[in-house]
């Protein structure tokens, strides 16, 4: 029994991850963002298709997606009231994949990218700042010192 919340231009789904047709407190959730229709069926969030995902990513409470974490949380005591899913307080909120491992090769590229990136970026900056502190100061001493020669 999926749901889909809509915030802004961005649809919140959730779908249980549960053994057979149970209702009661559900502890795991799939999620995704934009991945189910306008009543929250059809749920396609990340590999849920695949017969091969067993593993899912964990939606943490900070960095880039941390504001999705509440409106998956609301999603899914929407579905609660209206499917009888009703969510654990501790619920957690996963991305299913086939391949956890990849998709951790892919987080760590992506950090390196960053690290690279920034310090590249930090690399450029200092070394503009530098030029300009080191010759623009130069200039200006060589010139008082040139006028203090001529006024002489």
């Amino acid at each position: 029994a999926a749901v889909g919340i809509v915030d802004g231009d961005r649809r919140y789904c959730v779908a249980p991850i549960v053994a057979g047709a149970r209702t009661g407190r559900v502890q795991f959730w799939a999620a995704g963002v934009n991945c189910c229709g306008a009543d929250g069926t059809k749920f396609a969030c990340d590999e849920v298709g695949s017969k091969y995902a067993h593993s899912g990513l964990v939606f943490l409470d900070y960095g880039k997606r941390a504001d999705w974490l509440e409106m998956f949380r609301r999603a899914a005591s929407e579905a609660g009231a209206s499917h009888g899913a009703v969510p654990a307080k501790d619920a957690l909120f996963v991305s299913w994949v086939e391949d956890p491992e990849v998709a951790q090769q892919a987080f760590w590229s992506e950090g390196v990218r960053f690290l690279v990136g920034t310090s590249l970026t930090y690399l450029g900056a200092s070394a503009i700042i530098g030029s300009m502190l080191h010759f623009g100061g130069r200039a200006r001493a060589a010139k008082s010192k040139l006028e203090s020669r001529t006024a002489l």
